[in-house]
């Protein structure tokens, strides 16, 4: 068991990065259940961890600022000139750091100030597993995790346990129809996107065939670039303005469909029945963990399936749902 006390996560990125990473961060907190553990990030995708840690801070806190300095690191310097007094040093006696650069300052002055550091690559240089085994490499530096029981897959394979308020209130707006299916048609960039025309002939297909409640999860990036407007998308569509509120709603959802993209990442990390459209990037090293994925890029790298596939694919997982259902 660890003997530190006060530990510091270090994760930026975007909301599929902590995603990503969300099964390192409960496995520290399984082999740290007494520690005091701060989690420093993208404040806005932070709480989705939160049972795991005790205190949030964002990344460009002011109590990090002074160790971003590249100056702080050149050999000589007095660490008392650099990082102020011990007393006004960070409280932590433990850090796990993904950065880019392991050799960043930032890193290089955690050390000079006394905190042990594990850190390691937020991204392979050559991918060649999944980017959730790659984060939890991180883990083989520290001794006292080796001796926790549990597979390697046990360890990577986050599943994010968020309480339900209100859950009466929410299953209370349900439409009339058989399944709740929620789509998501925006992702980090366009390259990324299943055409917008696609996505609404999978919607109508969806409601005509399957007799579904359509819910569309748009927010800023989705009507960036011309790929959504509000006429593009039917009545009752769910904007995302926060992010623990997605995730509430996504709870009470059947199925997802959706790009390679955080949400996607979050539905399933939920435990959603998730459809993952692939295009350019390897699902491989990317796909949500346990989605079905659709894997095919047309000659611009766009993800390219038919919407008869997905059609297929999702009536087959709502049957399936179905059946469990009334077993």
């Amino acid at each position: 068991m660890s003997v530190f006390s006060r530990i510091l996560i270090v994760r930026t990125g975007a909301l599929g990065d902590l995603i990503l990473t969300s099964g390192v961060i409960e496995r520290i907190r399984k082999g740290n259940p007494d520690a005091h553990i701060t989690i420093a990030g993208n404040v806005e995708f932070l709480p989705l961890v939160q049972n795991y840690v005790d205190s949030i801070i964002s990344f460009e806190s002011p109590m990090l600022r002074p160790y971003f300095l590249r100056d702080e690191c050149k050999p000589g310097k007095e660490d008392s000139a650099n990082l102020g007094a011990p007393e006004d040093r960070l409280p932590f006696d433990l850090a796990y750091v993904w950065l880019k650069d392991i050799n960043d300052p930032f890193i290089q002055n955690l050390r000079r100030s006394g905190i042990k550091v594990f850190a390691a690559p937020s991204f392979q240089t050559n991918g060649e597993i999944h980017q959730a085994a790659f984060l939890s490499k991180i883990l083989d530096q520290d001794p006292a995790m080796h001796n926790l029981s549990g597979s390697t897959a046990d360890r990577v394979t986050g599943r994010l346990t968020l309480r339900l308020p209100n859950a009466s209130e929410i299953l209370e707006s349900r439409g009339p129809g058989t399944h709740r299916i929620a789509i998501h048609s925006g992702a980090g960039s366009m390259r990324k996107r299943w055409p917008l025309e696609r996505f609404q002939a999978l919607a109508r297909l969806l409601q005509q065939n399957r007799n579904a409640d359509v819910y569309w999860i748009v927010g800023p990036a989705e009507f960036e670039h011309g790929s959504a407007s509000a006429a593009d998308l039917p009545v009752g569509h769910v904007v995302r303005s926060d992010i623990v509120p997605l995730a509430y709603f996504l709870r009470t959802i059947d199925l997802f469909v959706g790009n390679d993209s955080g949400v996607t990442h979050l539905a399933r990390a939920l435990g959603i029945e998730t459809i993952a459209l692939f295009g350019p990037t390897d699902p491989t090293i990317w796909a949500p963990q346990g989605a079905r994925v659709l894997h095919c890029a047309g000659p611009d790298g766009r993800p390219d399936a038919s919407v008869q596939d997905v059609l297929d694919l999702a009536s087959g997982l709502l049957s399936m749902k179905v059946h469990d259902t009334h077993r």
